[in-house]
């Protein structure tokens, strides 16, 4: 481990960093907007994203850039896209209390064990059918996200980048 003190930055950028602050709770929004340039929360049911951006708001942050990752599952077929998404990521649904006392990847994937392939439509995008992508992708652009960062959740990034690519972002950025 490297310990570094009292450095100094001799070369400062003309234009500092934004500090973006990371938020997943409304009440940790409405804190980030207080003092940071920006905020980025994960997707989730659309009423619980709005509670977490008019905190943001109300704390400060009206104006400033929104940025919102958002994990998704597309894939050929609806039961595929569950199914692969189900297989990646059942660990990662957790609540924040579970998420801390799991220490080893074998202990995630005992409490996986657990996790119904349904439990994960709160959590991640699933969908074969891109116009249902876009019409979710849209109602974040609409709450005022102004970048969208996507991640297919599933092994099967090919197809995703190719279908995206090709169908979804052109009708999303022709706004």
């Amino acid at each position: 481990m490297v310990c570094v003190e009292e450095a100094k930055l001799y070369t400062r950028p003309e234009t500092p960093p934004l500090l973006i602050g990371a938020a997943v709770t409304a009440k940790t929004a409405e804190w980030v907007g207080s003092w940071a340039d920006g905020l980025i929360t994960i997707s989730r049911p659309h009423e619980k994203l709005r509670e977490v951006v008019d905190a943001f708001h109300r704390g400060g942050g009206e104006g400033k850039p929104m940025l919102l990752k958002v994990q998704l599952s597309y894939d050929q077929s609806l039961s595929s896209a569950q199914q692969k998404a189900h297989q990646q990521w059942r660990n990662n649904i957790f609540e924040n209390i579970v998420m801390t006392e799991l220490r080893t990847p074998q202990q995630f994937d005992a409490a996986g064990k657990f996790v119904q392939p349904e439990e994960l439509n709160e959590h991640v995008r699933i969908a074969a059918d891109l116009q249902q992508h876009i019409e979710w992708l849209q109602k974040d652009i609409d709450l005022g996200f102004d970048e969208l960062l996507l991640h297919n959740v599933n092994r099967e990034q090919q197809p995703f980048i190719e279908a995206f690519g090709e169908k979804v972002l052109p009708i999303l950025t022709q706004q």
